[in-house]
């Protein structure tokens, strides 16, 4: 029984976590997997005889979680420009609605 670490840099929540487990343990040859969210690492034990590390590899790059590679994040435009379309789905609220505070229990008359 051979183990391996791999990286996966796209795994920061549970349901990651539980999609790359069973994506793992379906396979023929793999014995264990510990995968943490936190460490963004998965530890597999696998049958060296019917699996190596690149066919792992490639089944989390095929179910979208590409070891070593950091999930691309949408940015802000560079420029601010109050008619892009970033700054159009955003609704400001600058100031508390009174009703909103009294329903919370925290109004108080002084």
């Amino acid at each position: 029984m051979e183990k391996v670490v791999i990286d996966l840099p796209s795994m920061y929540a549970d349901h990651h976590v539980k999609n790359v487990r069973e994506l793992l343990l379906s396979l023929d040859g793999v014995k264990d997997v510990y995968a943490s969210s936190m460490l963004k690492k998965v530890i597999v034990s696998y049958d060296s005889s019917k699996l190596n590390p690149a066919t792992l590899e490639a089944k989390l790059k095929e179910a979208g979680y590409e070891p070593g590679k950091e999930p691309e994040v949408p940015r802000p435009p560079r420029h601010i420009d109050d008619n892009s379309p970033w700054f159009k789905v955003i609704k400001r609220i600058t100031q508390t609605d009174r009703r909103d505070i009294e329903m919370a229990g925290d109004f108080r008359k002084y």
